[in-house]
This record gives C-alpha cells, structure tokens and sequence, in this order.
C-alpha cells in the first residue's frame, strides 16, 4: 500500500469526485461539464498541466452499470497517467467488491468470473490517500476516516511533482493534516446538502465531505437529487486555497451552477447567500465586500490569513462512538463540530483556529485513559471538551485533580465529580442527582405514583440518581421500592426482569444507559409496562430510543438538562438552529444542542481568559455571576463547580417543563 505526495504550484486545481457507487450517467455529466469548460477535450485528455482529477473511490456497488462506471475512469486514467488520482475506497480494499454488484454483472453479462483476479489486481495498486504539501501545512484527501498511519510523510520535492510514498508505518511520524477531504460516508451524517458539507472533524483537522451522485441510497437517505463535483484551487499559502462546488439538479438537468464557495482551511463562506437579494439576482455571486476580500487575500495582505498561519488550538475530546452510548456521543460530537466550524469561520478565537480532536473510547474506561494521555502528548494541549461518561471520567479525574488538565462541561452528573476541591473542571448539566431528585419529586406530587422500581447501572452514573430518587423517597415515608442494578455493558436482564415483575410496582424509572433500557423493555414484553409511569435521566433522551418507546405505545417522561431545541425561543437555541439551517441539517436533538451550547460557552470563557492556563480560566469561570449569555442563565457554584440553575421535564407535549432546580427533596 501507498500514497502519493504533491507539492503542487499555486493556481493548481484538483477536481474532485465523490463516492459514484456505480452512477455512470451522473460520471458522463460531469465528464461533459468538464469538457464544456475546456478542462477536458473530446479525447477526454485534461488540457492544463497543473490541473488533476480526483476520484475518492467507492466507484462501483449494487449498480446495474458498474463496468461502465469503472471502465470510463480507467479511460480517463489512461489518456491522463499522471493527472488522474484513483483513490482506494471501501469498495475497492480487501475485494470488498466481490459481494456487491460489479461481482455479479461479471457473470451476468460475461458468464464467467475470470476477470476477478485482475480487477482485484489492479485496485490492490490503488493509493489510500492523495498529500497536497506546502511545508508544514498539509492537504490529505482520501476516502479513509483520518489516522495516524496515514499522517504525510515529511518529505521535500519540487513544486508540482506527483511522489509515491510507501504508507508511514510509524504512526508518530509524519505531519498531521490540517484539512481532510473526504468522500460523504453512508453512517457519517445524515444530512441535505448540494453536494459539499463540513463534518467532524478528523484529528483535529478541518474534515470537509463529497457527494458527486445521486444513486439510490443517497436519493433514499439524504435527498440528494444532485450531480456534483468540488474544485480545489491551491494558492500559497495554504491557507488562501478555496473550495468551489459545483452541482446541478437531476430532475432539472439545468445545467451546473456554482453552489458553494469556502475557504478551505478556515470553512469560511466565500458566498454572499445570506443577504436577502433583489428577484433575479443570483445569490450565489459574491458580493463586492467577498471580491475585495479574495482580492487582498491574493496580495498576502488578509490579516485573516496570517492569523490563520498560527498554530490551531488543540482541544481533545473522548467519548463513546461505537459502543452503547454511542447515539449520545455521536450526536454530542456533531453539535461540538458545529460550534466549532462557526467560530473557525468568523476568523477563529483570538487569531486561533480551534481543532477538537474527536477520540473514540468505546464506553471502555480504560481507553479513555488511554486517549486523554496521548493526547496531551501528541498536541501538547491539557484542555478537554465534553467528555462522555460518568465510569470513563473515573479513571483521569485524578488528572483533573492535580490539575493536569482542565474538563469543560462533561457529559456526566454524576456527584462525585461535582466537589468545590476540584479545581479542573466545570460543570454546566445537572448532577443525574438532582435529574432524579427533580423527576422523582413529579412522579409523587404530579402523577400521585406511591411504589416505585429503578433500574439503575452498578456505578457512579446509576448510584448518583439512586441517590436522588432515594432522598425523595425517604422523605415521603414510601416504602415499596425496589433497586435492582444491572454491569455496565450488560445486553441480558433475565434476573432483573424477574425482580421487578414480582414487585407491584407503578412507577419505573430508568437510571441506565438507552441501549440498556431498550434491551429491558424489549426482552421483558411490551404488555408489562401497559398503564406503568415510565421515567428516565437525560441520557436517554436520544431520539432512536424516544422512538422506540413510543412506537411501542408507552409513555415515558425525561429529565433534560437543555430547552426544547425544536421550540425554545432562547438566544442560544435559535442561533442554534440557523446554524443547523446553513449547514442542510435537519436533525437537532438535545445532545447536538448540548455539544453546540458547551462549545460555545467554553469559547466564551477563553475569549476572555489572559491565556489557556488553568488559573486563567479558573479566574473567569470565578467572576460568572448572575450572568445572561444567549438567554442563558449563569451562575458559578465553587461548591459544585456548576454553572447550570435549572433544568426540564419532557413529559411528551410540545413545551417542556422548565424547573428551577433545588437541592432538597
């Protein structure tokens, strides 16, 4: 396996083509485009020498049409042996391609599968990865998620010449990318767009992703009606290179038209698309402020650049993307990723970029110890951001203690992490404690429920709202109850179900993650919990599990530590959603809004703070008083290290109920 490097020339254009998973009628329109714009001749030969053609793989799958697909590209490669990159996608490593459609066309249509071999053959010699390289600033393109083994080799060359680099087999080696150009993944987000999108970002990294056409799964799943390809046109430095798509709809077929402009290492719009514009006038021309911009940007006098030229400022965060707190992880990720590529697009935090380093730790506290520890090492930054999970955090807090590195805003309530001696961390959720103490207290003063059952995981997560829930109880004299507590990660709940069947039993409450309450619901029988009060902390507030519970026909009350974030009318919130509108996202969950408001209030504290120190921020963190950001409340706690005052109970209407929280049952 290999990569290849280019140093190329300012002015150099690549022209980039998404995952086409076979769609060869999309290919030929672009191909026609191109030519139609003189990149291309009708030999198809690409008539500049510093232009290059960039295929992302995945170029064949279940398409009735895959040799034709894949038979036109090797053309191009032919006629163009050192301007068209074919980069190796999933479809194209380990013949994943022999159990999808391409496979079956061979013996279809030649009766045979003596082709196999060869084909298997030619994508072997595939690169993983295509390096753009001006120094240390570093383009990587390719259909792989970033990793280290695929950092670019430290290599010097002449400007414009195509390098082939065996992979780096030491994954310290080599220089981390600043941007990631990547094809649009089937599980990496599902939203609308015209063919380019940011996305989260990959080892810190600026992570932009393609479309290109319009095949069945795309049309299915994301509503994309649309041919496209994105133009990257290099200028020195770095930073100066823009990003310009192209796309027309399928439907229409009115021709392609200029659909978005960003710069490429910042995600700032170049396009003038937010001013409401007389009938007729394209609003996809820049304004004339925009062209004087790219102007000075051309003549290396845009302060914007040359603050860009600093070095980013790193910020890790680890938490579970695999594993059973992954909807929350994931969805927490995509709202830290919005933030984040707002504020890298209004210039950065004090002529910073900011890159969060997204660590997948599977739920598995020792990983993330792992991941906490080198990323301090590989980024020489000791800042974290949203962190998830309440036994992961156990393992580094003493970090946190001796006050190696400073915790924005976990996504945890446990108790124990919430003690005035903690100098590495602040809180803006509530503690699962006063989740469980909130929801228990309206379970018995609303809904008139006297027994309850609780279904809490064996640790500090579950503990913390047994904790709650019991100082409710205990006040109120209630004596049926039953605890019954389940191993982190466990998928089978014979015993617990047993349990809690033999209890006579009104109330229910969830202390457990989503993906344990729904193993329980399911495997114990939906006829149990007909005309039970089912209630659950925060973290199952993920819409696959809501969904779940209410296609089943019960009715389930949550505890949320944020507004609604479909219809608050909060500051915060509705910025919230313009940022989801700009960006085609149609799904806003409370942990995407979780992600987008801690990001933004930990940008708000270092804005003000005299450096990146932990006194520096301690100091700011100590003077929020009685403060209104965006519509919300802040108010330092140095006993609890908790900025949060209220919360709000979903209870399956449209407002939620929002309560000022008190500490006493």
């Amino acid at each position: 396996m290999y990569e290849v490097v280019i140093n190329p020339r300012s002015g150099s254009e690549f022209i980039m083509l998404g995952p086409l998973y076979g769609a060869f009628h999309s290919l030929v329109r672009v191909l026609t485009e191109l030519a139609a714009r003189g990149i291309i001749d009708e030999s198809l030969k690409i008539t500049k020498p510093d232009t290059f053609i960039v295929s992302l793989g995945n170029v064949v799958d279940n398409s009735p049409l895959n040799l034709e697909t894949l038979t036109l590209l090797l053309e191009l490669m032919k006629v163009n042996p050192s301007q068209v990159i074919y980069i190796s996608g999933s479809q194209e490593t380990d013949n994943t391609w022999l159990g999808y459609g391409l496979k079956r066309e061979l013996i279809q249509r030649l009766g045979s599968t003596s082709l196999d071999s060869s084909i298997s053959r030619f994508f072997s010699t595939l690169p993983r990865a295509l390096f753009l390289q001006d120094g240390n600033q570093v383009i990587k393109i390719s259909d792989v998620p970033s990793s280290s083994e695929l950092r670019c080799p430290a290599l010097k060359g002449s400007e414009g010449k195509l390098r082939i680099c065996p992979m780096a087999q030491d994954k310290e080696k080599g220089v981390v990318p600043r941007v990631y150009i990547t094809g649009e993944h089937r599980l990496m987000s599902y939203r609308q767009n015209f063919g380019l999108a940011l996305v989260p970002s990959q080892e810190g990294g600026l992570t932009w992703a393609i479309f290109s056409a319009p095949n069945f799964w795309y049309r299915h799943n994301f509503s994309f009606q649309y041919d496209a390809f994105v133009i990257l046109t290099i200028e020195k430095p770095f930073p100066q290179s823009v990003l310009t798509l192209y796309a027309q709809e399928v439907e229409e077929l009115d021709g392609f038209h200029k659909r978005a402009y960003y710069e490429a290492m910042t995600g700032r719009s170049l396009m003038n698309t937010a001013l409401i514009l007389p009938q007729g006038e394209n609003p996809f021309i820049p304004s004339l402020k925009v062209q004087k911009e790219l102007e000075a940007c051309k003549k290396g006098q845009n302060n914007a650049v040359k603050k860009l030229e600093k070095a980013p400022l790193y910020i890790g965060c680890t938490l579970d993307l695999t594993k059973g707190g992954s909807p929350i992880g994931r969805a927490v990720r995509d709202g830290i990723a919005l933030r984040i590529n707002k504020i890298n697009a209004e210039g950065g935090i004090n002529g910073q970029t900011v890159r969060v380093v997204f660590m997948d730790d599977e739920y598995s506290p020792e990983k993330a110890r792992q991941n906490v520890e080198e990323f301090i090492t590989k980024y020489s930054s000791n800042l974290f951001l949203c962190n998830l999970g309440s036994p992961t955090l156990e393992t580094y807090i003493d970090l946190v203690k001796q006050e190696k590195i400073f915790l924005f805003f976990p996504i945890t309530g446990a108790p124990i992490f919430r003690n005035a001696d903690i100098k590495g961390i602040v809180h803006w959720r509530a503690s699962y404690k006063t989740e469980a103490l909130a929801l228990t207290r309206y379970m018995i003063d609303t809904l008139k429920v006297r027994n309850f059952a609780f279904l809490y995981q064996s640790d500090s997560y579950g503990l913390g709202a047994l904790e709650g829930s019991n100082q409710v109880i205990k006040k109120e004299g209630i004596k049926q109850v039953v605890n019954v507590g389940y191993e982190r990660n466990t998928t089978t709940f014979a015993s617990q179900i047993k349990q809690i069947k033999e209890a006579s039993v009104t109330g229910l409450g969830f202390f457990s993650t989503s993906l344990a309450a729904t193993e329980f619901i399911r495997q114990a029988g939906v006829e149990f919990f007909i005309g039970k009060k089912l209630f659950a902390l925060s973290d199952l507030a993920d819409e696959s599990f809501k969904k779940f519970v209410a296609q089943r026909g019960l009715d389930l009350i949550i505890s949320q530590f944020a507004p609604n974030p479909m219809t608050s009318t909060l500051p915060i919130v509705k910025e919230f959603r313009r940022a989801l509108s700009e960006q085609g996202l149609s799904l806003a969950d409370v942990f995407t809004l979780e992600g987008y408001i801690s990001s933004s209030l930990m940008l708000h504290i270092l804005s003000k703070a005299a450096d990146y120190s932990i006194d520096s921020i301690n100091k700011i963190i100590a003077t929020m008083k009685d403060e209104l950001y965006k519509g919300l409340p802040l108010t330092f706690d140095p006993d609890t290290r908790e900025l949060v005052h209220e919360l709000w109970l979903d209870v399956g209407k449209h407002e939620w109920i929002e309560q000022k929280i008190n500490k006493e049952a």
